[in-house]
Parts: C-alpha cells; sequence; structure tokens
C-alpha cells in the first residue's frame, strides 16, 4: 500500500506496484506498439536506477593441495602474481564485487583447506546484467488510439486479469466528436 507523500525507493516494491492500469498520454503520431515500448524501456531503466537487495553472502570451502603456489589463492588467475594482469583494462567496481575473503586456513596434512567468503555471481549486475529488462515488463493496449490520434492511452500492465480481458474484448470508441 502506498501512502500518500511517500516515495518508493526499492525496486521490488516497484515492481509488485506495476501490476494494474496504467494512463499515458500518448502524441499524435506514434503508433500504439511504439508507446507501449517506450513505457517498457522507462520503466527498466527507472527500476533498474532504484535500490535492489544486497547481493547474497556466498561461502565456500577449498582444498588447496600443498604443490600448488599463490595462483590457487582466491582472486589470482593461474601463473600470475596479480589479481589482474591488464591493469589498464582495471574495473574497480568488478574487483569490489569480486573480492573473496579468506575466513580461515586449516593445515591437512601437506594440503591446506580454505573458508572463504565472497558475493553470490548470481546477484552481480555487473555479470549478469540488469535485473529488469524491457521483454520481462508485460503490457496491453486497452484503448486502442491509432496513430493519427492523440490522448490518454489505457494500458495494463503485468498480469492480465479477467477483468482486463473483458476490457479488452469490448469495442471501446477510437474518436469522439462534438
Amino acid at each position: 500500500m502506498c501512502i500518500p507523500g511517500s516515495y518508493i525507493t526499492e525496486a521490488r516494491a516497484a515492481w509488485r506496484l506495476l501490476n494494474g492500469v496504467i494512463c499515458v498520454y500518448k502524441p499524435l503520431g506514434m503508433s500504439s506498439r511504439r508507446l507501449q515500448e517506450e513505457v517498457r524501456t522507462k520503466l527498466a531503466i527507472g527500476l533498474n536506477s532504484m535500490r535492489v537487495r544486497e547481493p547474497e553472502t556466498l561461502v565456500e570451502i577449498k582444498r588447496i593441495e600443498g604443490n600448488e603456489r599463490n595462483s590457487a589463492m582466491v582472486g589470482l588467475l593461474p601463473g600470475s602474481q596479480e589479481p589482474w594482469e591488464n591493469k589498464r583494462e582495471r574495473n574497480t567496481e568488478l574487483e569490489k564485487s569480486l573480492a573473496k575473503e579468506v575466513i580461515a586456513e586449516i593445515p591437512d596434512g601437506p594440503d591446506k583447506i580454505q573458508i572463504v567468503k565472497g558475493s553470490n555471481y548470481a546477484d552481480l549486475t555487473l555479470v549478469v546484467g540488469p535485473r529488469y529488462q524491457q521483454q520481462d515488463i508485460k503490457t496491453w493496449d486497452i484503448s486502442r488510439l491509432g496513430s493519427d490520434t492523440s490522448g490518454m492511452s489505457g494500458m495494463n500492465c503485468l498480469l492480465l486479469t479477467a477483468y482486463m480481458r473483458e476490457l479488452l474484448k469490448g469495442h471501446s470508441p477510437l474518436g469522439y466528436s462534438d
């Protein structure tokens, strides 16, 4: 429920509120399909710019054999002494997201067991891309205004309910005259 005078700052809450009818001004010369694409694009950009939940923490338990050198340490590429060899193309945001912290090292004969804490890759937008994409947002045109008309266009967003199906079946007038 939205309280008057309050703003929604979390993308998940805004996504839940999208289920329903929205009214959008359709300018002259724009088709209904183009208007729907514009609305879906703007909604996806807006949702992606909002606050999202923090990435989940992933804990890994690794066995490092005694014959492996520093390259087996977390965050190092095999055969290198630096986390990323090409320093010109370093992405510090990506490095911070992918950084892992060694919580404990337990000796196991010639081997070591490491307990490593880091971010879950499935939650990182730098790895999987934007959370909300245009094709995830479903819209249906209710008013069916042609490209030669302008005015308020009704659109159903996300879920096609039984009431919306009735509205779509109905024959709403395309234009009004005095």
